[in-house]
């Protein structure tokens, strides 16, 4: 009888269940699938891999195994091949050691980045008609958690390639 009665819960939606919202997982919390681990080395200056394979920039904090998936999932979703997945999850740690909440200002440097890629607001990204503000990212939001920052960075990928994280740090379409 219990097996009729999950069947037939399944074929009801959710949104009708009482306390649906309340028994539901934000997305920001749901885990991504697995990504492309153990990674190769790739030619990118101190790339280094944790004992699982993950992408890192040795000497700063390597991603959790959590974090990389949902790094390389965000980018997969915008059409990344593995090879970028873990790039991308390489420059993570680069950036700012896989940490989502990241910030840095800094005026001489012309510096004022946000989450763990280091989007930076003084190059006109997060402006209405910049990369970023086309899609209606703000500073606050790409910090906001690691899904977040993930997929504003391959948002700003699908627009300007590697060209914001490799010098001359500029939006340089790659398709």
């Amino acid at each position: 009888m219990l097996v009729v009665l999950t069947a037939l819960a399944c074929l009801i939606p959710s949104s009708a269940w009482p306390f649906a919202s309340a028994l539901s997982v934000p997305a920001d919390l749901r885990p991504a699938p697995a990504g492309p681990w153990p990674a190769p080395l790739q030619d990118q200056v101190n790339f280094s891999l944790t004992a699982e394979g993950i992408p890192h920039f040795a000497g700063r904090p390597a991603c959790s195994l959590a974090d990389a998936n949902m790094i390389a999932y965000q980018f997969a979703l915008d059409g990344a091949d593995t090879e970028t997945q873990q790039w991308a999850v390489y420059i993570a740690s680069r950036e700012a050691g896989c940490d989502y909440r990241a910030v840095t200002k800094n005026a001489q440097t012309r510096d004022d980045s946000h989450c763990t890629f280091q989007l930076n607001v003084l190059s006109g990204t997060f402006a209405p008609t910049g990369e970023l503000g086309r899609h209606g990212w703000t500073p606050a939001s790409v910090r906001a958690s690691m899904r977040a920052c993930a997929d504003a960075a391959s948002d700003l990928w699908t627009s300007c390639g590697r060209g914001p994280w490799t010098p001359p740090y500029s939006c340089r379409p790659s398709r």
